[in-house]
């Protein structure tokens, strides 16, 4: 496990404090604030995975890292230091306060506590219906910027 630098847990904390601050707009700012929150973040989080593999194009052996990536010359921005810091760091806290099972969990409760389980059930569904293929389709869509071997 690596060690939390100060650095790092400002990084974190900024991103956390975003996501935090994000989420809690989509929530006033829309009726369906849970589920938009949790779907756009899954999508998000699959591009940061998939931007995260891209990392790994040196890896010293085929079994530490089967996917292999290189970006087009020319398209790297940031060093790779940077962009472990950014991408594992500052995006992955903010998804993970923008997007959390709790949130996704009380509406749920609230449906079904209020005698109508079965939009509890249809949250629940549906919120999962939409955040995996938003994953997916935020992975897919941010490798495709990448060569992929």
């Amino acid at each position: 496990m690596r060690q939390l630098q100060a650095s790092n847990f400002w990084v974190l904390a900024l991103g956390g404090l975003a996501g935090a601050l994000a989420r809690w707009g989509v929530e006033e700012g829309l009726s369906q604030g849970v589920l938009i929150a949790n779907t756009a973040g899954s999508a998000l989080l699959g591009a940061v995975v998939a931007d995260w593999l891209a990392l790994f194009k040196s890896a010293p052996s085929p079994q530490a890292s089967p996917l292999r990536v290189s970006y087009p010359q020319g398209n790297d921005l940031l060093s790779t230091a940077a962009k472990r810091v950014l991408l594992l760091d500052l995006l992955t806290s903010f998804c993970g306060s923008f997007t959390t099972f709790s949130a996704l969990a009380l509406v749920a409760a609230e449906h079904i506590d209020g005698g109508n389980a079965a939009a509890g059930i249809w949250s629940l569904a549906l919120s999962f219906g939409l955040g995996l293929p938003a994953s997916w389709a935020g992975f897919a869509l941010w490798k495709k910027r990448a060569v992929w071997q």
